[in-house]
């Protein structure tokens, strides 16, 4: 035993914090040499800082949810809530969400996901109405005949990213006939979250069917809707749609910027910008350097207060998309640089200070309250999680790309 501790003695003396420190002092110096040598200095006037390191993508708490007859509305914390079946709106945003997996990350699972979320979609479409249902139970009854206005707009919008990215001609035939069966009934609709989804969704599909002048005119229409809105509500201090902001709010600045671009119509630019200038500073808490939603107990009215809770994950995809498209237009690298502290929301960078991202499960928390986060991780939240996670993934690639020197 004596010759045992003596042996151990001997052979540990580098590991005594001195040599240990020691060595260190000696890697640095080889790495420092080995860096000057071998780097290659990117020198880039105006450079864009990428966001933080992103969290790993993560489906796991998608597919508890997800069963063969689409994904499930509601959780009982990450328990799956059988009891309130299924949404053709979250069956939509799941899809969306399928076709950027396979898009940015090839994901295993994104065949079969977009395949389960299609078909959904599919048997929702209701042929006597001429639109999509949107409510049905376990049971697989559906408990209406047509669903709401922004129900339908946002399957329009989603089955045209579809028609733009079909991963297969069978996929495009069934969204192409889809839409086209759909969308002269949706210009009956009255809701401006309806005209910019459906107006978004409208542009997409031109982005593969150039020649369908049918629809570049229901772009224009839906256009001039949207302006004809902003101009009667909006003053030197309320610069929106309507006299009340509540919920999904991006997507209207966004509609009219990529109107604007795919139009060559400087107005429909600069209404999106303005619109979506003012969207963001009445979220932004400066001093705290973070975005505070509106929340739903309340929302926002003409010459109100904002009320602050409960914030809704839901919010988030489409403020990113925005400001991304806002982005892509003006160059600007401020509309960049927002994208990431939007994001940050979901991460603790909120008003609670509280992570929404549930990092064992991979789901998301269903809203921030007054007092706690609530705990049940629904399709709705859990799908804003994902798309947001998937487009700073794109975003950041993006950026890379500018940093790089011209050749």
């Amino acid at each position: 035993r004596n010759r045992m501790r003596k042996n151990a003695y001997v052979a540990s003396r580098y590991m005594i914090w001195n040599s240990v420190a020691s060595s260190y002092m000696e890697l640095y110096k080889r790495t420092i040499e080995e860096y000057r040598r071998h780097s290659l200095v990117i020198a880039v006037k105006d450079r864009f800082i990428a966001s933080h390191s992103l969290p790993d993508v993560n489906l796991n708490h998608l597919l508890t949810l997800t069963d063969s007859t689409g994904v499930l509305q509601f959780a009982k914390y990450n328990i799956p809530d059988r009891s309130e079946g299924y949404t053709t709106d979250d069956n939509s945003r799941a899809l969306l969400l399928a076709l950027l997996n396979k898009k940015i990350l090839n994901g295993p699972e994104s065949d079969k996901l977009i395949n389960t979320y299609l078909s959904f979609i599919l048997h929702a479409y209701n042929p006597k109405t001429g639109l999509f249902r949107n409510f049905m139970n376990y049971e697989r009854k559906w408990l209406e005949d047509q669903g709401s206005e922004e129900c339908n707009a946002n399957v329009l919008f989603v089955l045209g990213y579809l028609i733009k990215n079909a991963p297969s001609d069978p996929i495009l035939a069934v969204a192409k006939n889809l839409f086209d069966n759909t969308i002269e009934k949706s210009l009956n609709f009255t809701s401006p979250r309806a005209f910019a989804l459906i107006l978004m969704g409208c542009i997409l599909y031109l982005d593969k069917f150039s020649g369908a002048m049918e629809i570049k005119n229901i772009c224009k229409t839906l256009s001039e809707r949207l302006v004809k809105l902003y101009k009667e509500n909006s003053d030197q201090k309320w610069k929106w749609f309507e006299n009340v902001v509540t919920y999904n709010n991006g997507r209207l600045p966004q509609s009219l910027l990529m109107a604007g671009s795919f139009l060559k119509n400087k107005s429909y630019i600069s209404i999106g910008l303005e619109s979506l200038e003012w969207l963001f500073k009445i979220q932004y808490d400066k001093k705290n350097n973070l975005i505070s939603l509106i929340g739903n107990n309340g929302w926002l009215t003409k010459g109100g207060n904002k009320a602050k809770y409960d914030q809704q994950p839901v919010e988030i995809p489409a403020l990113i998309d925005a400001c991304w498209q806002a982005y892509k237009i003006t160059n600007n690298r401020q509309w960049a640089l927002r994208t990431g502290l939007i994001f940050s929301w979901f991460l603790g960078n909120n008003d609670r200070h509280l992570s929404l991202y549930d990092y064992t499960t991979g789901g998301c928390f269903d809203g921030l309250t007054a007092s706690v986060t609530n705990q049940n991780q629904g399709a709705e939240s859990t799908i804003a999680w994902l798309l947001s996670l998937h487009r700073m993934i794109s975003i950041n690639r993006n950026l890379q790309i500018k940093q790089m020197p011209n050749d």
